[in-house]
């Protein structure tokens, strides 16, 4: 009896001692104050690296991109970070979760990201064009609806979700189900949650092998997504000192395999996702390196060094980044299509931070120096169900509610029915012509949007698409209205000339345009009594949208 009273009490106390070491291992501790070190330098990494690499973005596809191209990093270029995407679209869902808190139903942050004014193209503009007609999520991000929903849209917008959630990789996946679920599907959610997790491990972590090795375990296993970075690292083992030849191996197999070819665009999150891992390994967490290798990688090269400076630069913190990248920086400026400054944006992240951890079943406790520690749950991953674009699972019918419906306010102008393409102008535009536009890209539509029987012209890349007609100017006063609307995501240069001088250089902007339409009259007085060849011209602003679309039935020449 007494020896079975010593065994059990043994076996108490060891299984006490073995409980209370699992306590001391649920929990990974991080002072108040390194996380927020941490915290800014990942901001800043994102800033640094979408700066440098904007001049660059897809202008080597498939090719490395020059290194003797790169643009010299100066302090102020760190400025340029304010107008882009990369980091203003994330901020929506930052000020959603700012506003309403971490757990922020789904369809309050998709009604706030379907009111956003920025533009947005590929599967942003998909997703935010189908929560604008109706369809709620996780449907408006559904290969059914959105056919670009594997791009890397969510992948180069998921950073904050690591970075307001230090050690704790789950927020990321839960993130990417809840605001990732707007825009992509399968690979393009997966590649938004890992790059989440290695945000989120980066707080602890300095080894950038592990932290990808780590950051893997947040997708699923056999998503061709951690395929391709299982890849880059049994590659990165193999050719440990040469970047190019791995950067070869990886774009020969999620580039030229895909069916591919030089100089196509691939903003996929498997390829440019594979870019910013080569960048995090190769670079050897040194920011110039790093940055240099993800720019040559090519294709989205302004989005990828953002990630991987971003992961390096909260591995580093912000005292220990070299003082050009930080010493630029306008700290009044504010971030289009937001309210937030850097010193702003760094409180919010602060803020919701502390929220996480709490919510996560955390605590921040008050040291006796003064100082707080963040006692943070070290949970076990579960990663999101797999998935796969190229056959996908049903569609769920999600709707919202007539109320939800009515706070969604912004929405953009429909393409009437297509009544006839540019051989028809004669009839529906009579006495003008279509010379120098796209070939197939000048087509006659009933409506757009409140607009009707409009003709799209479309230059050819930078060019310019014209109308012109032969008219006769008589002797008294004479003019030209003009009537045309441009693309809501885009713009162009409007021209006016006569007989090949300029009368009128307008950009035809929102700026300009009230429901998208610029109208305005020409004089034509200075041509009396001559044979006059008058062109208007949709000329290029960019390599963006920048189709015109001319309403046949106001333009018009005017004789007094």
């Amino acid at each position: 009896m007494r020896l079975c009273c010593v065994v059990l009490l043994l076996f108490v106390a060891l299984n006490s001692l073995a409980s209370g070491a699992d306590s001391v291992q649920a929990y990974r501790t991080l002072n108040a104050e390194v996380y927020k070190d941490k915290m800014m330098g990942g901001w800043l990494g994102q800033m640094a690296g979408v700066s440098l690499g904007a001049p660059t973005e897809v202008k080597a596809c498939g090719v490395l991109f020059p290194e003797n191209e790169i643009p010299k990093w100066t302090p102020d270029v760190i400025n340029g970070s304010f107008e882009q995407d990369d980091l203003y679209v994330e901020m929506t869902f930052l000020r959603t979760l700012e506003v309403y808190g971490p757990g922020v139903l789904q369809q309050q942050a998709a009604i706030d990201f379907a009111n956003s004014k920025y533009i947005l193209y590929g599967a942003n503009f998909e997703g935010r064009h189908n929560l604008r007609k109706g369809i709620a999520p996780p449907d408006c991000a559904h290969p059914k609806f959105n056919k670009k929903n594997g791009d890397l849209d969510y992948q180069i917008e998921a950073d904050f979700s690591g970075l307001i959630a230090p050690g704790m990789p789950q927020y990321p996946i839960e993130a990417g189900e809840k605001f990732g679920r707007f825009v992509c599907y399968g690979d393009g959610v997966y590649g938004g949650q890992f790059v989440g997790a290695m945000y989120s491990e980066a707080f602890f972590e300095t080894n950038i092998e592990k932290i990808i090795r780590t950051a893997l375990k947040s997708i699923p296993s056999e998503s061709r997504y951690a395929r391709c970075i299982n890849d880059i690292l049994m590659w990165y083992k193999e050719n440990p000192d040469d970047w190019k030849k791995t950067w070869k191996l990886l774009t020969d197999k999620y580039y030229l395999g895909a069916g591919h070819k030089a100089p196509d665009w691939d903003i996929s999150a498997v390829l440019n996702g594979g870019y910013v891992c080569i960048g995090l390994l190769y670079g050897q967490s040194d920011p110039d390196k790093t940055i240099s290798i993800a720019i040559q990688c090519g294709q989205d090269s302004d989005c990828n060094p953002s990630s991987a400076c971003g992961v390096i630069f909260t591995v580093l913190g912000n005292n220990a980044i070299p003082a050009e990248y930080k010493t630029g920086m306008d700290q009044t400026k504010i971030f289009s299509f937001t309210n937030y400054t850097y010193p702003q944006l760094v409180d919010v992240s602060d803020k919701l931070a502390r929220q996480i951890i709490t919510r996560g079943g955390g605590e921040i406790k008050k040291m006796p120096d003064g100082s707080e520690l963040f006692y943070i749950p070290n949970l076990e991953v579960k990663p999101s169900k797999l998935e796969c674009s190229a056959n996908p699972g049903p569609i769920v019918n999600s709707v919202f509610t007539e109320e939800e419906i009515s706070k969604i306010t912004e929405h953009e102008p429909e393409l009437g029915k297509k009544i006839g393409d540019e051989n028809e102008i004669t009839k529906l535009i009579p006495g003008w012509e279509i010379e120098n536009a796209r070939k197939g890209g000048s087509n006659f539509y009933e409506s757009y949007g409140a607009h009707k029987t409009c003709l799209e012209t479309i230059p050819p890349d930078m060019g310019r698409a014209i109308l012109s007609s032969q008219i006769m100017v008589g002797p008294g006063k004479t003019h030209v209205h003009v009537a045309v609307c441009h693309y809501f995501m885009g713009d162009f240069m409007l021209l006016v000339r006569a007989n090949g001088k300029e009368l009128l250089r307008q950009f035809v902007t929102k700026d300009v345009t009230k429901d998208y339409l610029f109208e305005t009259d020409v004089d034509l007085s200075d041509f009396a009594n001559q044979k006059v060849k008058l062109e208007l011209i949709n000329q290029a602003n960019g390599l963006g949208y920048k189709q015109a679309y001319w309403l046949g039935d106001k333009i018009k020449i005017i004789m007094e």
